[in-house]
Protein backbone atom coordinates (compact mmCIF):
# COMPACT_ATOMS: atom_id res chain seq x y z
CA UNK A 1 0.00 0.00 0.00
CA UNK A 2 1.22 3.62 -1.15
CA UNK A 3 0.27 6.45 1.06
CA UNK A 4 1.27 10.24 -0.10
CA UNK A 5 1.19 13.05 2.00
CA UNK A 6 1.31 16.53 0.51
CA UNK A 7 0.63 19.82 2.34
CA UNK A 8 -2.46 22.39 1.80
CA UNK A 9 -1.29 26.01 0.64
CA UNK A 10 -2.64 29.27 1.55
CA UNK A 11 -2.69 31.52 -1.36
CA UNK A 12 -1.18 35.12 0.12
CA UNK A 13 -1.29 36.93 -3.01
CA UNK A 14 -2.23 36.65 -6.87
CA UNK A 15 -4.71 34.01 -6.55
CA UNK A 16 -5.18 32.24 -10.25
CA UNK A 17 -3.40 34.77 -12.12
CA UNK A 18 -1.09 31.80 -12.42
CA UNK A 19 -4.24 30.58 -14.99
CA UNK A 20 -2.64 30.45 -18.77
CA UNK A 21 -5.31 32.98 -20.09
CA UNK A 22 -4.75 35.66 -18.00
CA UNK A 23 -1.18 34.82 -17.10
CA UNK A 24 -0.31 34.53 -21.03
CA UNK A 25 -2.81 38.57 -21.30
CA UNK A 26 -1.01 40.62 -18.21
CA UNK A 27 1.37 37.97 -16.50
CA UNK A 28 0.95 36.18 -13.55
CA UNK A 29 2.45 35.45 -10.14
CA UNK A 30 1.63 33.84 -6.95
CA UNK A 31 2.99 33.50 -3.31
CA UNK A 32 1.54 30.87 -1.30
CA UNK A 33 2.57 29.02 2.16
CA UNK A 34 1.50 25.58 3.19
CA UNK A 35 0.14 25.26 7.02
CA UNK A 36 -0.17 22.10 9.06
CA UNK A 37 -3.52 20.35 7.16
CA UNK A 38 -2.93 17.85 4.49
CA UNK A 39 -4.33 15.69 1.81
CA UNK A 40 -3.50 12.04 1.90
CA UNK A 41 -4.04 9.47 -1.22
CA UNK A 42 -3.53 5.41 -0.15
CA UNK A 43 -3.30 3.75 -3.79
CA UNK A 44 -2.87 -0.16 -4.11
CA UNK A 45 -3.63 -3.14 -6.58
CA UNK A 46 -7.09 -4.18 -6.57
CA UNK A 47 -7.40 -7.80 -6.17
CA UNK A 48 -11.00 -7.90 -7.79
CA UNK A 49 -9.56 -6.41 -10.77
CA UNK A 50 -11.74 -3.21 -10.79
CA UNK A 51 -11.06 0.45 -9.77
CA UNK A 52 -12.57 0.78 -6.60
CA UNK A 53 -12.27 4.75 -5.46
CA UNK A 54 -13.73 6.31 -1.92
CA UNK A 55 -13.33 10.40 -1.64
CA UNK A 56 -15.80 12.40 0.64
CA UNK A 57 -19.30 10.44 0.64
CA UNK A 58 -18.33 9.16 -2.77
CA UNK A 59 -17.72 5.46 -3.78
CA UNK A 60 -16.78 4.95 -6.73
CA UNK A 61 -16.82 1.22 -8.46
CA UNK A 62 -16.09 0.46 -12.01
CA UNK A 63 -14.35 -1.72 -13.89
CA UNK A 64 -12.94 0.59 -16.29
CA UNK A 65 -10.74 3.55 -15.64
CA UNK A 66 -12.27 6.04 -18.57
CA UNK A 67 -15.71 5.49 -16.72
CA UNK A 68 -14.41 7.54 -13.44
CA UNK A 69 -16.39 10.52 -11.97
CA UNK A 70 -13.21 12.27 -10.11
CA UNK A 71 -11.53 14.17 -12.98
CA UNK A 72 -8.05 14.21 -11.29
CA UNK A 73 -7.68 10.93 -10.67
CA UNK A 74 -8.89 9.75 -14.46
CA UNK A 75 -6.34 11.82 -16.24
CA UNK A 76 -3.59 11.18 -13.93
CA UNK A 77 -4.12 7.33 -14.88
CA UNK A 78 -4.33 8.33 -18.19
CA UNK A 79 -0.60 10.58 -17.78
CA UNK A 80 0.94 7.72 -16.35
CA UNK A 81 -0.50 5.32 -18.41
CA UNK A 82 -2.45 3.07 -15.54
CA UNK A 83 -5.35 2.48 -17.16
CA UNK A 84 -4.82 -1.11 -17.86
CA UNK A 85 -4.21 -1.74 -14.02
CA UNK A 86 -7.01 -1.76 -11.65
CA UNK A 87 -6.00 -0.55 -8.32
CA UNK A 88 -8.11 0.58 -4.71
CA UNK A 89 -7.63 4.37 -4.20
CA UNK A 90 -9.01 5.86 -0.87
CA UNK A 91 -8.81 10.23 -0.35
CA UNK A 92 -8.66 11.89 3.04
CA UNK A 93 -7.94 15.82 3.10
CA UNK A 94 -7.45 17.81 6.83
CA UNK A 95 -9.85 20.45 5.82
CA UNK A 96 -13.44 20.32 3.76
CA UNK A 97 -13.52 20.77 -0.03
CA UNK A 98 -13.37 23.70 -2.02
CA UNK A 99 -12.23 25.69 0.92
CA UNK A 100 -9.49 27.94 -1.75
CA UNK A 101 -6.96 26.36 0.34
CA UNK A 102 -5.32 24.85 -2.70
CA UNK A 103 -6.83 21.28 -2.23
CA UNK A 104 -7.36 20.54 -5.32
CA UNK A 105 -3.52 21.06 -5.93
CA UNK A 106 -2.50 19.25 -3.00
CA UNK A 107 -4.30 16.01 -4.01
CA UNK A 108 -3.55 16.29 -7.79
CA UNK A 109 0.31 16.32 -6.27
CA UNK A 110 -0.50 12.96 -4.09
CA UNK A 111 -2.64 11.53 -6.61
CA UNK A 112 0.63 11.88 -9.14
CA UNK A 113 3.32 11.03 -6.54
CA UNK A 114 1.40 7.88 -5.24
CA UNK A 115 1.01 6.93 -8.42
CA UNK A 116 4.66 7.35 -9.94
CA UNK A 117 5.46 5.05 -6.18
CA UNK A 118 3.03 2.40 -7.70
CA UNK A 119 4.95 2.00 -10.49
CA UNK A 120 8.22 1.55 -8.48
CA UNK A 121 9.64 5.45 -8.63
CA UNK A 122 10.65 7.62 -6.19
CA UNK A 123 10.05 10.90 -7.86
CA UNK A 124 11.72 13.97 -5.99
CA UNK A 125 9.75 17.02 -5.58
CA UNK A 126 10.72 19.16 -8.45
CA UNK A 127 9.85 16.92 -10.50
CA UNK A 128 6.70 17.05 -8.76
CA UNK A 129 5.85 20.49 -9.29
CA UNK A 130 5.82 20.03 -13.27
Amino acid sequence: MILAKTPVRLPLAGGLSDLAGYAARFGGETISVTIDKHVYVTVKDDLEGTFDVRYRDTHEHTAEAGQLRHDLLREALRLRRLEGRPIDVDFRVDLAGESGLGTSGALTVSIVHALARLQGERPDPWTLLH
